[in-house]
């Protein structure tokens, strides 16, 4: 799993780094190591944000204290522009953008459980996997719309359906559909081969 971190100040973030790593977790950062300045790797030189041409499964802001949002912690609200889970370590105003769309604010002892369970097999999981893999292919074909997911099990098979509000071009459709298999793919409790449906407005 890959995740990215931010931190509210340098070396805030030192300590959740350390035990992702020790999970497992792929960790990409925001600043490079050690950086005192704000400046994130896209401003800082010539390096790619991670949220762009890379699947990013979870971000996560490290708060060293309680209040307003520092110049580092842009990452969160691209993020959640982006469509990836956020999730706050530390102290945040759940009724202040962008933590009022976390998925959870938590302590730093909680961090890997909250992460797993946020990925952990099953239908909730899943479409929210779904949603974030179907956002990023829509914004990549330059196309600003919420998707709507809906997982159905039957008997016989798992289908797998989404709907965007807005017409999609023939290319939208198969690369939002490729996105969403590529993010179901090896999840246990699904088929190899989940039915897919992808729709736009008529």
């Amino acid at each position: 799993m890959r995740v990215l971190l931010t931190e509210s100040e340098s070396g805030a973030g030192a300590r959740v780094e350390a035990q992702l790593h020790a999970a497992g977790y792929d960790v990409e950062l925001c600043h490079d190591s050690g950086a005192s300045d704000d400046e994130c790797v896209v401003t800082a030189g010539p390096g790619g944000c991670p949220l762009h041409g890379e699947l990013v499964d979870i971000f996560i802001d490290v708060r060293a204290t309680a209040g307003a949002e520092s110049t580092r912690e842009r990452g969160a609200v691209c993020a959640v522009g982006n469509g990836v889970p956020l999730v706050v370590v530390g102290s945040a105003d759940p009724a202040r953008y962008p933590w009022s769309r976390a998925v959870s604010i938590c302590a730093p002892d909680d961090v890997i459980e909250v992460c797993e369970a946020i990925m952990r097999p099953g239908i909730a999981a899943a479409g929210q996997a779904v949603e974030h893999a179907a956002r990023r292919a829509l914004l990549a074909c330059e196309v600003d719309a919420c998707p709507t997911v809906s997982i159905a099990e039957s008997a016989v098979d798992v289908g797998v359906f989404v709907s965007v509000p807005v017409v999609l071009t023939d290319q939208a459709l198969r690369e939002v559909s490729a996105a969403v298999r590529l993010a179901l793919s090896g999840r246990k409790g699904f088929p190899e081969d989940p039915r897919i449906v992808i729709s736009g407005a008529d």
